[in-house]
């Protein structure tokens, strides 16, 4: 119920954000936002009345944001990313083009389509975030993704150089993305300098420890190796992986499976 209550309220707050280009029938608009934000998300139910609102006036961005966010949550990629066109076409700002970013890079896996969206972004913003990271960062996730390695250990350096500049320390998961890009760099002892960063601020990080028993695996470091697969196998049993809030909904890049730990530590002995 709390959560209901708590998307509610944002669905309300990100209403009023719409409201400076509602039409002259603002209070009916208004009332059918409200009767679809009250409705199951994932229901017919609420996209006709989002459909009502648009019939309207077809400028509403957030509506259209609102058409596609379930239909990615729900993998229905090829009907959500025409809405979320629309929502960037009538956009004020740059928050659904960067929203349709971070959705190509995550949800998508249009990893070309992501770096362009955000070159557009660092066009209008030269430091920008959405969902908790920089534009640097979904840049260079998918710069990894393309095996593009030396873009992404650039981008992702510069997102942490700057984070440690503004709050003195990284992001746990730049440390880990910072040393993926060098461990398929073949820069063994820099990646796992990275991934023990990024232990150090989430300790029980079992994707983090996964990469790094591969980089002790390649320094005939055996032992720790092993070691560390048994301890990350039983932190990845208890739920400690990539904690983003669409994690729930997606894979994130290079995040590992527990049945691929548990492969991996079988046949490590």
């Amino acid at each position: 119920m709390k959560k209901f209550a708590h998307y509610v309220l944002i669905c309300l707050v990100s209403l009023a954000k719409a409201q400076s280009v509602l039409p002259k029938d603002s209070a009916k608009v208004n009332g059918l936002f409200r009767k679809a934000v009250k409705c199951d998300l994932y229901s017919q139910e609420r996209q006709r009345y989002l459909d009502t609102v648009l019939v309207i006036d077809h400028r509403i961005a957030w509506a259209w944001q609102q058409k596609a966010m379930p239909l990615f949550k729900q993998r229905k990629y090829s009907l959500a990313i025409p809405y979320l066109d629309s929502a960037v076409l009538y956009q004020k700002n740059t928050e659904w083009l960067e929203y349709r970013g971070f959705m190509r890079c995550i949800f998508i896996k249009d990893y070309q389509g992501a770096i362009n969206d955000f070159e557009a972004c660092r066009q209008r913003n030269r430091i920008g975030f959405v969902m908790d990271h920089s534009y640097d960062f979904y840049q260079g996730l998918s710069y990894l993704m393309l095996n593009r390695f030396f873009e992404a250990e650039k981008l992702i350096g510069r997102s942490l150089a700057e984070g440690e500049n503004r709050t003195g320390s990284g992001h746990f998961l730049e440390y880990f993305y910072l040393g993926i890009a060098r461990m398929e760099l073949n820069k063994t002892d820099e990646a796992i300098a990275a991934f023990q960063l990024a232990l150090k601020y989430y300790p029980c990080f079992s994707d983090a420890m996964y990469y790094l028993a591969l980089c002790k695996k390649r320094k005939n470091e055996l032992p720790e190796a092993v070691e560390l697969y048994k301890k990350g196998y039983a932190c990845k049993k208890q739920g400690y992986t990539i904690n983003e809030d669409n994690v729930i909904y997606e894979l994130y890049p290079y995040q590992v499976r527990e049945e691929e730990y548990s492969a991996k530590l079988k046949s490590s002995h």
